[in-house]
């Protein structure tokens, strides 16, 4: 069976690319993105500095957009939110936040992080946690139970400007990169964690996961008109 059309084809692929509905919207089109986080934003697994999930969201916008890579590795949320929050700029344009991954069992703290970065900046996306194929996060153990909760806090915190990343990632991940599992993505999916087809690691997502990743954030950023 010949794999589905890859991720990257954007003009045929359809998971939203809106562009027409959205041309009187060019000037907030044309606002700069921020991706702020740690290393699952900065691209830690990836094969190429093109590979990283905000370098490929500016390519899928149509003309392609400015994006800037905030991600440094191994940071927490009150690390990300230090630096966002003393960063003049980033009152401007569009903030997308993914953190709390290296905290999450704190998670009152993740939540105030959160909302104070997402306060900072008008138009801001928060991202939902992910977790790792270790046995404590599988499906239904402490450290999954714990995620699932604080990704579940963020949605009533932030209403519209929270996005699930980790479902699709599970769920849709290997078809939208028209991939078929293989028998330990299969393993992966029935633990509820992402596939090993599209990590470099236990955590940190290849390329191919980062472009999932990218694609989600292009569709949520298109239909909020930002």
């Amino acid at each position: 069976m010949p794999p589905s059309t890859p991720i990257l084809d954007r003009r045929r692929f359809g998971l939203g690319l809106l562009a027409a509905g959205f041309a009187g919207r060019a000037e907030a089109a044309a606002a700069p993105i921020v991706c702020w986080g740690d290393s699952l934003t900065f691209g830690a697994g990836v094969q190429t500095n093109g590979g990283r999930y905000p370098t490929v969201l500016g390519r899928l916008f149509a003309p392609p957009r400015a994006v800037r890579n905030a991600g440094i590795g191994g940071e927490t949320s009150t690390q990300v939110a230090r630096r966002m929050l003393s960063d003049p700029r980033s009152r401007e344009g569009v903030a997308v936040i993914w953190a709390g991954r290296n905290n999450y069992d704190d998670p009152n703290r993740v939540r105030a992080d959160l909302k104070a970065m997402a306060a900072r900046c008008e138009r801001s996306l928060v991202l939902s946690i992910i977790n790792a194929d270790v046995p404590e996060e599988h499906r239904g153990r402490p450290g999954y139970r714990a995620i699932r909760a604080l990704n579940d806090a963020l949605r009533d915190d932030h209403g519209f400007r929270f996005l699930d990343v980790r479902g699709p990632l599970v769920e849709r991940g290997l078809a939208m990169n028209g991939l078929n599992p293989t028998a330990r993505d299969r393993a992966d999916i029935v633990d509820d964690v992402p596939a090993q087809t599209l990590r470099a690691d236990h955590i940190h997502l290849n390329d191919a996961g980062q472009a999932v990743i990218a694609v989600l954030v292009h569709d949520a950023l298109v239909a909020r008109g930002w």
